[in-house]
């Protein structure tokens, strides 16, 4: 693993579900779905392994209007906004495992109401994930907002570059599809822009 990055697990007391996340992920349905959500969100955190890598890496702007990352030219210009002139940025996977996946296609089999709302506290569990990593790498920082692949303008193949340049797939344990989509599920990559 190269020696500039960042390795981390984050414990389940540092995971914070956003209620507004869980409501937006079960269709906004549910004002007040903790009592329901409860008994999926004990159940996911017991068979995750939360960890996520980092990467602080330069940012130059290009005169052809691009921006470069780590190495690699992206064209789009809501990136471009988004890092609002920031000189570096951390670039940042994470992951709940396999085993969340697993315990999902498990709900899949037994009903596809149990297995909506699990899929719905599994994605807001992740991003409460990021959350939590964003902090901790973060610290002494000001940051922009996360930024994903696959977000406005900036295309989902550029998964692979941020990931290569994570570099670690058997530690961090995320691979990609043919489509760029990661594996396991539960996971988000994404660049953060930051300054002192």
């Amino acid at each position: 693993m190269s020696p500039d990055i960042i390795f981390g697990e984050v414990t389940r007391e540092k995971i914070k579900i956003d209620a507004r996340e869980l409501s937006a992920r079960l269709g906004g349905y549910c004002t007040s779905c903790s009592s329901v959500a409860d008994e999926y969100i004990y159940e996911i955190l017991d068979a995750a392994s939360p960890r996520y890598a980092a990467r602080l890496v330069d940012v130059e702007y290009t005169d052809d209007g691009a921006v470069s990352i780590a190495g690699r030219k992206i064209y789009s210009a809501a990136l471009i906004k988004n890092l609002a002139g920031a000189e570096q940025a951390y670039l940042l996977a994470v992951t709940l495992g396999i085993e969340v996946d697993r315990y999902l296609k498990r709900m899949s089999a037994i009903s596809p109401a149990r297995h909506f709302i699990a899929d719905g506290v599994a994605s807001a569990l992740a991003e409460a994930l990021a959350d939590a990593s964003e902090r901790e790498i973060c610290k002494g920082y000001t940051s922009r907002p996360r930024f994903s692949p696959g977000y406005a303008d900036i295309p989902l193949s550029y998964q692979s570059a941020l990931l290569a340049a994570l570099s670690d797939e058997r530690r961090l344990g995320i691979s990609l599809t043919d489509s760029y989509l990661m594996i396991p599920t539960k996971s988000i990559s994404a660049i953060i822009g930051i300054e002192k």
